[in-house]
């Protein structure tokens, strides 16, 4: 727009000396500049006070990085990239088979150890037994219980789903990868519906006519 506006400026300065045959001398080509000088300068002032606009934009986005919970062979990938996406739709599936044989193991093991406890409280009650052995059932049943609850979350998490609305990319994950729970291990990128903002670069002279509620 500066450029423009000198270019203007400067056709019509020579359009003026040739037309009506002004001399070049000392007077009238230092009027020239300087009339320029303040016409112009005049006017982006103006223009930049009035109509406050930024020459540097951006545009950023934010992202959530999906690491799966658990490492395992990825065997689905339903998810097309940048296709919309609501919370909960799946992103992938990692093989369930060692997840769902480890949940029957502790449910097994779960199972035993409550018929252990009831042994012990009902020899405990004839004095046939110790409080002791009763305690060690009681712990050995909580610790199972709570590691098959562990392992049914990580049963879970074998299926990997969308954080919130919004949409995948940089989707290169196929079946047969290997999904890994590092931090490095990224599979694919999630981008937020609601993380999406544009930040711009204002003079302070542009700041001067900018509100809360002003639209862009």
């Amino acid at each position: 727009m500066d450029l423009l506006l000198v270019l203007t400026y400067t056709a019509i300065c020579v359009t003026i000396f040739k037309v009506f045959k002004v001399p070049l001398n000392k007077w009238t080509v230092p009027t020239a500049v300087l009339g320029g000088v303040l016409l112009i300068g005049g006017l982006i002032f103006t223009m930049n006070y009035n109509h406050p606009y930024s020459e540097i934009s951006r545009e950023y986005f934010v992202t959530t990085p999906i690491v799966p919970t658990v490492s395992g062979k990825v065997i689905e990938v339903p998810v097309q990239g940048n296709s919309k996406l609501s919370e909960g739709d799946i992103l992938f599936r990692i093989d369930p088979t060692p997840y769902k044989n480890k949940v029957a193991s502790l449910s097994a093991q779960v199972f035993s150890a409550k018929e252990d406890q009831k042994r012990a409280k009902e020899l405990a009650a004839k004095n046939f037994g110790s409080k002791r052995n009763l305690d060690i059932a009681t712990a050995q049943l909580n610790n199972l219980e709570a590691q098959l609850a562990t392992a049914r979350y990580e049963l879970d998490q074998t299926t990997v789903r969308a954080p919130t609305d919004g949409y995948a990319t940089r989707v290169t994950l196929r079946p047969g990868m290997m999904g890994g729970n590092l931090p490095r291990t990224l599979v694919l990128v999630f981008g937020q519906q609601a993380g999406q903002y544009y930040i711009g670069w204002f003079g302070k002279d542009s700041l001067l006519r900018l509100e809360t509620g002003h639209d862009a």
